[in-house]
């Protein structure tokens, strides 16, 4: 079962997401509250591995010993200059997942979100050459 925002939140959000477990997993902020990167962009202040870390591995069954980018993950930022919400993903998340986060996050539907694969996001099942990022923290 997907992260729901309330009910009452019909103004689109910016954000992150996983899908693991057959499930996803979104931590969003409402536009009018998002952060602005550069002159570019709004986007959710947090990031990945802090939610991964500290909210989804220690409540998922069998993920405490998973890094943050084991699995597929994505984002949603908001362009300023084009007017779009810009949602990139992990291919090994299915259409019907994305559909359901876009839903959750009250995106308008393209071409008003642009929606986008990003090599960025390739999670370990997609990405012959994974090495977990965990490789570089102090031990």
């Amino acid at each position: 079962m997907a992260s729901q925002l309330p009910k009452s939140a019909k103004e689109p959000h910016v954000g992150i997401f996983f899908y693991a477990n057959s499930s996803l997993h979104i931590e969003s902020t409402p536009l009018s509250q998002a952060e602005q990167r550069g002159e570019d962009f709004l986007i959710h202040p947090g990031d990945h591995k802090y939610y991964w870390e500290n909210t989804l591995a220690p409540s998922i069954s069998g993920c405490r010993d998973k890094s943050y980018d084991f699995f597929p993950r994505g984002r949603v930022a908001y362009s300023i200059k084009d007017r779009k919400f810009l949602l990139y993903h992990d291919i090994c998340i299915p259409r019907t997942q994305i559909e359901e986060a876009m839903a959750i996050m009250n995106l308008p539907e393209p071409p008003a979100t642009v929606i986008e694969l990003d090599v960025h996001y390739r999670c370990a099942s997609c990405n012959e050459n994974y090495v977990s990022d965990s490789i570089w923290e102090e031990g």
